[in-house]
């Protein structure tokens, strides 16, 4: 059993890299919507495309950003675990089996698939209704 535990200033020192990766995130996803909706007020069609553009890559970038966030708290962890029991943490090949034919399990991972494409489903309807009203 492991007893070295996390140390208070270690905790605040990774806290506050966490608060900075989550506010640079939010900061670029708020310009980026924000780029989009002013130029969604301007007056010809290629404003609006461009706008559309801009906010789908506000909502990607969010998206992408949680993602990775999640990522960095995993892979940090595990880093940390590995080397308090003085393992390699660069896996081999065989020890990371990637399968493209098995993306679906039979425990509800398409549900939770179905909701992280979500927003972007309802970003392709937003903008087909767009375009339909204007034509």
């Amino acid at each position: 059993m492991i007893s070295e535990r996390v140390s208070p200033r270690e905790a605040i020192e990774y806290g506050i890299s966490v608060t900075a990766y989550v506010f640079g995130s939010v900061v670029v996803t708020l310009l980026l919507l924000g780029a989009g909706s002013f130029m969604a007020l301007t007056e010809n069609v290629i404003g609006e495309l461009v706008s559309i553009l801009f906010v789908i890559a506000g909502l990607l970038f969010s998206i992408c950003a949680s993602y990775g966030l999640l990522y960095k708290l995993i892979a940090d962890s595990v880093s940390r675990g590995n080397s308090q029991l003085n393992i390699s943490s660069s896996p081999t090949e065989e020890e990371v089996p990637i399968s493209i034919s098995k993306t679906k399990s039979k425990d509800g991972n398409a549900l939770r698939e179905f909701f992280a494409w979500l927003p972007l489903i309802c970003i392709v309807i937003l903008l087909a209704v767009i375009v339909l009203e204007k034509i």
